[in-house]
This record gives structure tokens, C-alpha cells and sequence, in this order.
């Protein structure tokens, strides 16, 4: 009799709300912890979220109801965009890549919406362990860092377990998350002491700076002058309104200042008359000048200074990568150590390169071509040196190769190319690839053929892909989303979508594998899920 008690319990359990309510949480908590650390792990926890929650839904009573909300629909048919573009493609197995990752757009809507609604405790509960999951990713990508050498990492972008602009979107929700918990009453974070609350958020805060994804840091900045305009509305007409204006507009100065400061000093040029200059090494030997070459490192013209008789003598008899060899970048020793010795404002002769100190002559040999580029990890200024370097050195010679910033305005250009001739509806999934490689050699582009990419940029590589009609019918759909489920009354959700909106412009966050998950599943977390205390302005706040 106990026995058969027993198992009537537990089969009432799994047909209470409860027991639906925790298979959905466990579903959820893997999703959002596969984020910041496992791809693989996020295509199969969003399967698995899509297939238990349809065959449960057989279960419950009402389960099928959301399939009649309009908006369900309409965010899944931006899959089928892809599929129409499909029978325009040139490239079968690279469209069906591209439908791949776009399947998450049908595959995550379908599995979140038709999940059982959270209560307000296990919705924050999913949140905060979203928090928990990014920030223990960054404990694991901060030691790798730090024994980057005993690990055999040589780029610093290759420590994390995702790509680092994702990764660096998911850290600035992540402080958002943590800051809008000391606003809302029934947040789960609300339990912990406000200065623990406040250390995380600068531990968060120094790891977007550490990862040194620009893009990720200049679209967390853009979304706290939205912030901003929150808190001061919140503040009403509180006695501290005006210094937290006062605040924040030197906080968002200060950056622009550093930014000017650094492009100032980057273009003070040292020597500025060729009358000035010497024309022989103390050993007697001449000098080259080349004064129609502009290529400099910290205000030091490459091309000036150079005793290639001396320089190549000296670095052999120092080092022991020699100087016609490549170093680990695989650039010429002889043109990495140039620019070093420039940088150092050293002359390119046996003086300058027995001015060298064995870190200088490691760092050449391992392809830094700086020694500003010697820097701590946290170090945001070699970042920035680093993009104007680029910038000012495409505008002087047209050559966009190995540089992130200055490749993006080619794939820009191309890309601009491609509208033109599709302006309508595009050149359909799969082909991008083809006509990216086909406007490069049409406008006689410097990229070399391992260099060649895609727009970076989501809005033009909607555009390219399914023209005009098709960039604004997937942007009417986002929009409409937004405001029919009144997500624009909230704030937090108001913060995610503006981020994605904003770092969208450098990169095609929608179409990565990553990216979209991210975007999708939390999107329709906040439109399907949100407890009512935060749906509605007037009493989310306390």
C-alpha cells in the first residue's frame, strides 16, 4: 500500500506545475551555462529545450495556447527568410551552414515560448545563474592569461571558451544584471550584501577591460548613456540628480579625452625637417632616408635612420632568429625590428640595436613590433595604439592586410558594392562568400585572398543577403516583438536590446554561433517570461 502511495505521488508530481516548472528551469540553467563556455553545448541544450518541452507539452493542459500569439510566429519565420534565400544559392553546403546557425532563430523561439512561465523567483534564478556561469568563465580565462607562457597561448584572445566579442556582450549584461538587482525588490541577487554586489561588478568590469574586445566596450558605453537617463529619472528630484549628471558626463569625457590624447601623441612627430637630420651611424657609415614613406611607431618615421649594413651585422651576432628569418608572426625579423627600434625612438644602426636589452630582442623575436605592445594584460592603451596604428597606415598605403579595423572598412566597401547590384532582395543565403570574393577583385582590393571576409556589420549583411525587403521585414519583426509584448517598458530588457542594437554596427551578431543563441533566448526569456513586477513601469521599481 506505501508502495503504490509512492509512486501516485511521484506521478502526480510530474503532472503538477512543479515538476513541469523544474524541467524547464534545468533546461534553462544549462542553456544559459553552455553560454560563456561550450558551442557544441549550446546547439544541444537549445535541441533539448525545443524537444522535452514539445513532447510535455502533450502533458499539460493549455500547453499549445501560445502558438496563437502572432509574435511566436513572426520571430520564427526570420528562419524562413533564410530558407527562401536558399533556392537562390550558388553554394549548397555553405547555405546549409548558414541555415544551421540561423535555425535558432525557429528552434529556441518555439522551445522558450511554449516552456511553462517562470515564476518571479526562477526567472531570477536563471539570471543570476547566467551571471554565475559568465563570471566563473572569467576566473578560468583570467589564469589562463596569467599562464598564457606555461600553456602554450600566443594571442590573447584564444583564452577564452567562446569567441570574445559574444563573450564580451555576455560580461556587460552580466554588470547590468548585477547593477538592476539593487532596483528590483524580487531579485534573487537582492539576497546578497550590496558590497559584494558592488565587488562584482568591478571584477566584471576590469574582465570587459581585460578581454580588450573594443567593440564590446564601446557598445557597453553607448548603453549606459541609456542607463544614465534611467537613474536620472529615477532620481526625480533628489539633491544628488545633479552631481550624478555632473558624474556621469565625466565619465563618458574622460575615455574620449584618453582616446584624443592617444592619437595626439601618436602623430607628434619627432623629426619634422630633413635638414635636422644626420646623415652618418657613429661607426661612418650612411644613413637611408625614405621621406616619402610615413609609416611611423610613436611619433618616429620608419623609414628614417636606417643602416641595413649595420643593422643586419649586429641583430645576427644578438640574437638567435636572424634577420632575414621570420619571427613567430611571420613577418621578417628585419622588418619587425625596425619598427621596434622606431618605437623606441632608437636609430636603425649596431647602436641602436646594442641599445637592445634581452627582453627587447625576445619580444622582436616573438613578432611584438612595439615595445608599448610589452604591456600588462589589463593594458587598454597598446588596444587602442594598436587601431589608430592600423588606421593611419591603411589611409598611407591602401593596405588593410592582418588588421581587424582597418579589414572591416574593406568588407564595408565590398559589401556596399554587393547592395548596390542586389539592392531588392539581395543574393540569397550561402552566396555571400562568392560575391564577397567577386566585388575584392572588382575594386582592386589589397586584401589578400586568406584576408577576404564578410560584412561585420549585421545590418549590411542583411541587406546584402535579402536586399531591402528582406533587412526590413526582419527588422520589423525584432521591433514589433518588442513593442507588442511591451518590452520597452523594461528597463533591463530595454538595456540588452540597445547593447545588441548598437554592437550589431561592428559586427554580425545575429548570424554567429553564439551570438544568436544569446540574443534569441533572452529575448524571448524577457517577452514570455517576465514576472509582472518588472513588465510594467509603474511597479517594477522599489
Amino acid at each position: 500500500m506505501q508502495k503504490a502511495m509512492k509512486i501516485n505521488t511521484k506521478f502526480k508530481f510530474f503532472n503538477s506545475n512543479n515538476g513541469f516548472d523544474n524541467v524547464t528551469i534545468a533546461l534553462f540553467a544549462i542553456f544559459v551555462l553552455s553560454l560563456p563556455f561550450s558551442e557544441s553545448f549550446i546547439s544541444i541544450s537549445s535541441g533539448l529545450i525545443l524537444l522535452v518541452q514539445l513532447a510535455l507539452s502533450f502533458f499539460r493542459r493549455n500547453a499549445f495556447r501560445a502558438v496563437k500569439d502572432p509574435s511566436l510566429w513572426l520571430i520564427s519565420s526570420i528562419f524562413l527568410i533564410y530558407v527562401v534565400g536558399l533556392l537562390f544559392t550558388k553554394d549548397i553546403q555553405f547555405g546549409l551552414y548558414e541555415l544551421k546557425k540561423a535555425v535558432f532563430w525557429l528552434v529556441l523561439s518555439f522551445g522558450v515560448i511554449l516552456s511553462p512561465k517562470l515564476s518571479t523567483r526562477n526567472f531570477w534564478f536563471i539570471l543570476t545563474l547566467f551571471v554565475f556561469g559568465v563570471t566563473v568563465s572569467t576566473f578560468f580565462s583570467f589564469f589562463k592569461l596569467i599562464f598564457h607562457g606555461a600553456l602554450g597561448i600566443d594571442n590573447f584572445r584564444a583564452v577564452n571558451f567562446v569567441s570574445h566579442i559574444p563573450f564580451s556582450f555576455q560580461i556587460s549584461f552580466s554588470i547590468f544584471i548585477l547593477f538592476f538587482s539593487f532596483f528590483y525588490e524580487n531579485s534573487v541577487l537582492k539576497k546578497l550584501n550590496p558590497a559584494i554586489r558592488i565587488g562584482w561588478i568591478i571584477w566584471l568590469l576590469f574582465s570587459l577591460v581585460v578581454l580588450k574586445s573594443m567593440l564590446g566596450i564601446a557598445a557597453f558605453f553607448a548603453s549606459l548613456i541609456l542607463l544614465s537617463v534611467f537613474i536620472i529619472k529615477q532620481l526625480g528630484r533628489n539633491k544628488y540628480r545633479n552631481a550624478f549628471i555632473f558624474v556621469m558626463i565625466l565619465f563618458f569625457c574622460l575615455p574620449l579625452f584618453y582616446v584624443g590624447w592617444t592619437i595626439s601623441k601618436f602623430y607628434d612627430i619627432k623629426y619634422t625637417s630633413v635638414l635636422t637630420v644626420d646623415s652618418k651611424t657613429k661607426l661612418g657609415n650612411d644613413y637611408q632616408f625614405d621621406f616619402n614613406q610615413k609609416l611611423k611607431e610613436n611619433g618616429y618615421y620608419i623609414s628614417w635612420y636606417v643602416c641595413e649594413a649595420e643593422l643586419a651585422s649586429a641583430w645576427d651576432e644578438k640574437a638567435k632568429v636572424k634577420y632575414n628569418q621570420l619571427d613567430t608572426n611571420g613577418y621578417l625579423v628585419s622588418e619587425t625590428l625596425k619598427r621596434y627600434l622606431t618605437s623606441k625612438g632608437l636609430k636603425k644602426d649596431k647602436e641602436g640595436v646594442y641599445s637592445l636589452t634581452e627582453r627587447d630582442i625576445q619580444n622582436i623575436e616573438s613578432g611584438i613590433a612595439n615595445y608599448i605592445y610589452d604591456a600588462p594584460f589589463y593594458a587598454i592603451y597598446p588596444r587602442i595604439y594598436e587601431t589608430i596604428w592600423e588606421v593611419d597606415r591603411y589611409i598611407l598605403t591602401g593596405d588593410a592586410n592582418d588588421q581587424s579595423f582597418s579589414q572591416r572598412i574593406e568588407y564595408a566597401k565590398a559589401a556596399l558594392d554587393i547592395i548596390k547590384n542586389n539592392f531588392w532582395f539581395g543574393i540569397g543565403t550561402g552566396n555571400f562568400e562568392i560575391e564577397f570574393a567577386k566585388a575584392f577583385k572588382e575594386r582592386n582590393s589589397s586584401l589578400n585572398e586568406k584576408f577576404y571576409g564578410s560584412a561585420h556589420n549585421q545590418y549590411l549583411s542583411y541587406l546584402l543577403k535579402f536586399g531591402l525587403i528582406g533587412f526590413l521585414y526582419i527588422m520589423f519583426v525584432v521591433f514589433f516583438v518588442v513593442y507588442k509584448k511591451r518590452l520597452y517598458r523594461n528597463p533591463l530588457f530595454l538595456i540588452f536590446f540597445f547593447y545588441m542594437l548598437v554592437a550589431n554596427f561592428g559586427d554580425s551578431n545575429w548570424e554567429t554561433h553564439v551570438g544568436l543563441p544569446y540574443f534569441v533566448f533572452f529575448t524571448c526569456l524577457f517577452a514570455w517570461h517576465s514576472p509582472e513586477s518588472i513588465s510594467e513601469r509603474g511597479e517594477q521599481i522599489r
